[in-house]
């Protein structure tokens, strides 16, 4: 039986129907932290699930693009720390707890897309949310 009814569409969840990871339709633009305008409504639906649901602790993980892998890697993983602390922000301004959210950056280092057309740096300019429930 599902748990978690209220779970979001397009959520990944678990066998008790919980939500455990998302991929969140957020991108950024190249060499920003910005969250862009576009992500208001991510982020309000996200921050509505978390103030719902405070059993749940997340991790925010920031991503980066590098064409031809010719970037910085440690500019591009400063960068993706810089993306995740900006949801992070977004949603401490919208009720959420600071204590329950945690960033890390990943850099270039997990690409979802190749890194040699437009389409794949966009892809890869983006973050992911890991969902725990807390103690």
């Amino acid at each position: 039986k599902d748990q978690c009814q209220k779970t979001p569409k397009g959520y990944e969840v678990n066998a008790d129907g919980c939500a455990v990871a998302l991929e969140p339709n957020i991108y950024f633009m190249s060499n920003s932290a910005e969250l862009p305008k576009s992500a208001s409504a991510e982020i309000n639906k996200f921050a509505a699930f978390l103030n719902k649901n405070k059993k749940y602790n997340i991790l925010i993980i920031g991503h980066a693009s590098n064409l031809n892998r010719t970037g910085n890697p440690n500019y591009n993983l400063l960068l993706s720390k810089k993306r995740a602390e900006s949801m992070k922000s977004a949603l401490v301004t919208k009720g959420v707890s600071e204590k329950r959210i945690t960033c890390e950056g990943k850099g270039d280092t997990e690409p979802i897309a190749k890194n040699n057309t437009p389409e794949g740096l966009n892809l890869n300019r983006h973050i992911e949310i890991e969902l725990s429930k807390g103690v």
